[in-house]
């Protein structure tokens, strides 16, 4: 496959400063989302998340993870609350202020085939964030051709090069979760949320998956989100967790805080359900 004609860009170095390192990546204070019919999805919803940390949000199906999702990500609007990212208000923002905030946040959902356009090479879906937004890639790559760009991100995910060349269809659930991990990434996000990313794959294939995430946090520095029902998954992954129970938070706790008698009942329930 013929390289498509270079383009001169600049790379897109790491968003933020120095002066933001030393405040919260994410604050959300008293976050609320009612729907018509007076469903209250989110009620009052208040966290933080430290640079390089991971935070896992753990509930049933329909406890709220994934509205709050949205919220955060600007893809839908709350009732009422707060959230900065890196000291700036994210929310109720439009134009130039909302493709810059959304710039920074990058998302990677449960479902990867709907992720990618079937008529696109991966090749071109995983460039197409850096194109769109003008970079060459990412400070953690060699600079080059943008082949040699998308080379360098597929290795990254642990994808042999040929996969590049292949259309959506031609690759399994878990080679294209791993092309939308590499995706996200590619524009450096100040937050990345992963919002059930493992839950369409098959058992074997989501430790691989959660493994690569681990890798990339350390080598990145990734600072995330971790939305999941599977708390096994979340202990992985996270170094302080929430637990969602009707939109509510009813626990706050640190990995290593997972077993103590002080958990909520309802967390005490959810163990005995991945224990069981």
């Amino acid at each position: 496959m013929s390289d498509p004609v270079e383009q001169t860009l600049e790379p897109t170095g790491p968003v933020g400063s120095v002066e933001s390192a030393a405040r919260p990546v994410l604050e959300v204070k008293d976050l609320h989302k009612v729907y018509p019919g007076d469903t209250h999805a989110v009620k009052g919803v208040s966290f933080i998340i430290n640079k390089g940390e991971c935070l896992g949000v753990v509930g049933e199906s329909g406890s709220g993870k994934s509205t709050l999702a949205r919220c955060l990500l600007t893809l839908e609007p709350p009732s009422a609350g707060q959230a900065t990212l890196e000291g700036e208000p994210i929310l109720w923002r439009y134009g130039r202020q909302l493709r810059n905030i959304r710039r920074r946040l990058q998302v990677v959902f449960q479902n990867p085939s709907s992720s990618f356009n079937s008529r696109l090479t991966m090749y071109d879906s995983l460039l197409e964030p850096l194109r769109t937004r003008g970079f060459a890639s990412p400070s953690f790559v060699q600079p080059g051709t943008q082949r040699r760009v998308a080379e360098q991100l597929v290795d990254l995910v642990h994808l042999p090069v040929a996969c590049l060349d292949r259309k959506p269809h031609e690759l399994s659930g878990g080679e294209k979760q791993r092309v939308a991990i590499a995706r996200a990434i590619s524009v450096e996000p100040t937050l990345l949320v992963f919002d059930e990313p493992t839950a369409s794959l098959d058992v074997s294939i989501q430790a691989r998956v959660l493994n690569l995430l681990q890798e990339l946090k350390e080598r990145l520095g990734l600072s995330s989100m971790f939305i999941s029902h599977d708390l096994s998954a979340v202990q992985f992954m996270s170094e302080r967790s929430i637990v969602l129970r009707g939109g509510e938070i009813v626990d706050r706790f640190t990995r290593d805080e997972l077993f103590e008698d002080g958990r909520d009942q309802y967390t005490k329930d959810l163990i005995k359900l991945f224990e069981g």
